[in-house]
């Protein structure tokens, strides 16, 4: 079986405080990579943490606590964008320069980002 090569750019939240808003996130970021993590038709290649419902500050530890909890460490993780981008003044950061690498070895399905919003 072919395995689907995917890269995951995520604001996981489980559990932790809105960033700019009342109460508490919910679960949807992690029960869908969860699945992904699970299926054996897939391999992710690497996880991209980033703000949204909450800061990266929260997002970036949860996407290294998932990939050690149920992976085994082994899905890569990378700090991605703490903040909006100013598209006049781009900047890379260490999970946009990691998924072009990734790019230049294989091809891989980025499904993007997974909030709700």
């Amino acid at each position: 079986m072919t395995k689907k090569k995917v890269w995951i750019d995520t604001d996981f939240s489980v559990g932790m405080t809105r960033d700019k808003r009342d109460g508490y996130c919910d679960v949807d970021d992690g029960f869908a990579v969860l699945q992904l993590m699970k299926a054996e038709n897939v391999e992710i290649c690497g996880i991209s943490a980033v703000f949204g419902n909450t800061s990266i500050e929260n997002s970036y530890p949860l996407s290294q606590e998932m990939s050690k909890e149920f992976a085994m460490g082994e899905i890569p993780v990378f700090r991605g964008a703490g903040e909006a981008i100013n598209l006049k003044e781009a900047n890379s950061n260490e999970a946009v320069e990691a998924l072009a690498e990734a790019l230049r070895k294989q091809p891989i399905i980025d499904y993007g980002h997974w909030s709700g919003n």
